[in-house]
């Protein structure tokens, strides 16, 4: 009968998710629960020879920096641009990133591996 009762206290928590901060047990559950939701967006890139990150979001643009395939970097917004095709489809998102390493820019969605679709986990630049 415990895991009856467990599975109430659980369904209860989650079912009671109002949004609102009452100080309650349910909301420190919620909220120690979910510690990713202020981490902001991380993304691998995708491209073997290494990405250019361009001062605008199209090809032609400056490149500011390169990054390595397999690097890590934040990502701050999205925006439309020309389609590129890269290793993880076609898309004519363009995000802008602060790599660890370089400056920041703007680089090709189709170039990353973000997890999902990016522009539901950023804000539009």
């Amino acid at each position: 009968t415990w895991v009856v009762v467990a599975g109430a206290l659980l369904l209860g928590v989650i079912g009671s998710d109002t949004g609102a901060s009452d100080g309650s047990a349910a909301t420190a559950a919620r909220t120690s629960a979910s510690p990713r939701a202020t981490e902001p967006p991380t993304a691998v890139v995708r491209a073997p020879g290494g990405l250019p990150v361009r001062g605008e979001p199209r090809p032609d643009a400056a490149q500011l920096s390169r990054l390595a395939d397999g690097s890590w970097v934040v990502v701050a917004c999205h925006t439309a641009g020309p389609p590129v095709v890269g290793r993880t489809g076609t898309s004519a998102v363009w995000v802008r990133v602060a790599p660890t390493e370089g400056a920041a820019g703007f680089v090709p969605d189709a170039m990353l591996s973000t997890q999902g679709d990016i522009r539901a986990r950023v804000p539009a630049c």
